[in-house]
């Protein structure tokens, strides 16, 4: 008879484990496997004020702050560089990258702007100012320099002979080597 008393009380205590303890646990599990794969809009949905709860609280949170990240970087590749992240902590190094990675592709555009509405405007000397870049973007902004640089110096040879040849002197014939259709 006791045998058949311990076999009931281990059941009754393995339903209560499970339903209290393992089966939130899975729930936990499978939302983080669905945040690991990608997808943002994954949340748990569980409310108790033990252990499980705040753990559930917590993955909730992280889906979140994922998600606003995930959002903003949704804006970046569709080319909208206005909205940054709350950055939730100093350690919050993602938030942090994210939004120095705004200001960085709005400094650009607002530099490769500039030169184009100088070229526009005829100032041909404007150069993009590189202070602030590092890396790739430093080699891109250097980039439209080295560019302006090689299209203008032929330009300003031929425009000082036609200046010359107008006021009637016949300048000597241009040595200088220029790439491409010069």
């Amino acid at each position: 008879f006791t045998g058949i008393i311990a076999a009931a009380l281990s059941w009754i205590i393995s339903n209560i484990f499970a339903s209290r303890i393992a089966n939130p646990i899975k729930k936990l599990a499978g939302v983080a496997d669905k945040i690991a794969l990608g997808d943002v809009s994954a949340t748990v949905d569980h409310t108790s004020n033990d252990e499980i709860g705040h753990l559930a609280d917590s993955m909730n949170k992280m889906a979140t702050n994922v998600r606003e990240q995930a959002i903003a970087l949704q804006s970046i590749a569709d080319g909208d560089f206005k909205n940054g992240v709350a950055i939730k902590s100093d350690k919050d190094i993602l938030s942090i990258s994210l939004n120095k990675l705004i200001s960085t592709l709005n400094e650009m555009t607002n530099q490769v702007g500039n030169l184009s509405q100088a070229a526009v405007d005829g100032k041909l000397d404007t150069r993009g100012k590189l202070d602030g870049f590092n890396g790739g973007y430093y080699e891109i902004i250097n980039g439209f320099n080295d560019t302006l640089d090689s299209l203008i110096s032929p330009l300003q040879v031929a425009a000082e002979y036609v200046e010359r040849i107008s006021n009637g002197d016949i300048p000597p014939r241009i040595q200088d080597e220029y790439n491409g259709d010069f």
